[in-house]
């Protein structure tokens, strides 16, 4: 009768009815071990190569709790964002946190645009990694959300907006940590405002205009119309910035037919204000969907796509 017994530290002893091995059979057990380890990890790693795990973007990472509690408000939307690749930076300094995604293989591609989104009133940074992400993904375009409202406390629901004078270094943040670690070409990049982040759009549009070298070829207000009575819109109008304080910075409006707001008449005038700023081109377009189709229907982005990804470098903003 045979008898094999394998030892932790790889003692192999054998016999035949209780006679012990030669030490070149107990070598060659040996051998025949450390084969089968090599052979089954050949086979692992052929295996892997083969069958990849599927996946779209450079993640997934681990989860990182924001400092406004917003990924335990809403741990679903969170979990899904991080799990697509999406990956979370808390900002102290300005007290909010943005989350950036970035396509598979976007470090190897000859241009490499951002899209900065600032979310719907209401709603968070994830929402919009993940209502965008499979959509920038068919372009091979990167993402920074970045967080513009703070949850308010338990006593007082309603969120805090940050102004965007405070908000647009978490901005910056986002597009230099993407250039450093990708190589964005930072300063090609658009700027999306949905709903009443979207309003602000010659705010932020001002603010990039200022800085030495501008980051946005295009700012796309969704539902967003310009308040008329905003600090910022009396400023750009009564001349104390110029005659044309948007000239050469550029706008994609849209609004949906079936907003039960019916917004499409403020985001028109809007579009008039921005014109006489000295702002163009400055398209306004009328969609057929609410809001929210804009975000996830890839046929209502199809126009602001071609005209920001169809600009040459030589065409950004000076």
């Amino acid at each position: 009768m045979m008898e094999s017994t394998l030892g932790t530290c790889g003692r192999v002893s054998a016999g035949v009815r209780g006679k012990p091995l030669s030490e070149k059979r107990v070598d060659t057990a040996r051998r025949r071990v450390r084969c089968s380890g090599v052979a089954m990890f050949l086979l692992a790693a052929l295996w892997g190569l083969a069958f990849p795990a599927p996946a779209t973007a450079a993640g997934p990472f681990p989860m990182v709790a924001d400092l406004l509690g917003v990924s335990e408000r809403d741990p679903e939307n969170a979990r899904k964002a991080v799990e697509s690749g999406a990956r979370v930076i808390n900002l102290s300094t300005v007290k909010t946190f943005y989350v950036y995604w970035v396509p598979r293989g976007y470090s190897d591609l000859e241009d490499r645009r951002v899209l900065v989104v600032l979310h719907e009133s209401g709603g968070n940074a994830y929402e919009s990694i993940l209502a965008l992400h499979e959509s920038a993904n068919e372009k091979s375009l990167a993402l920074a959300a970045v967080q513009w409202e703070r949850p308010g406390a338990p006593k007082t629901p309603e969120a805090t907006a940050i102004p965007p004078e405070i908000l647009f270094p978490a901005i910056e943040d986002s597009l230099g940590r993407m250039g450093k670690e990708y190589g964005a070409h930072v300063h090609r990049s658009a700027w999306l405002g949905l709903g009443k982040a979207g309003g602000a759009c010659a705010h932020y549009a001002l603010l990039d205009r200022g800085r030495p070298r501008p980051h946005f070829e295009w700012f796309v207000s969704v539902s967003g119309p310009i308040p008329a009575r905003a600090a910022v819109t009396r400023r750009l109008t009564d001349g104390s910035l110029g005659s044309e304080p948007l000239k050469g910075q550029r706008f994609y409006l849209w609004c949906g037919e079936q907003d039960p707001r019916r917004l499409c008449p403020s985001i028109e005038r809007s579009g008039e204000r921005l014109r006489r700023w000295g702002a163009g081109p400055v398209i306004v377009r009328r969609g057929q969907g609410s809001p929210e189709s804009f975000v996830r229907n890839t046929k209502e982005q199809e126009e602001f796509r071609r005209l920001w990804l169809g600009l040459s470098p030589d065409a950004s903003v000076p």
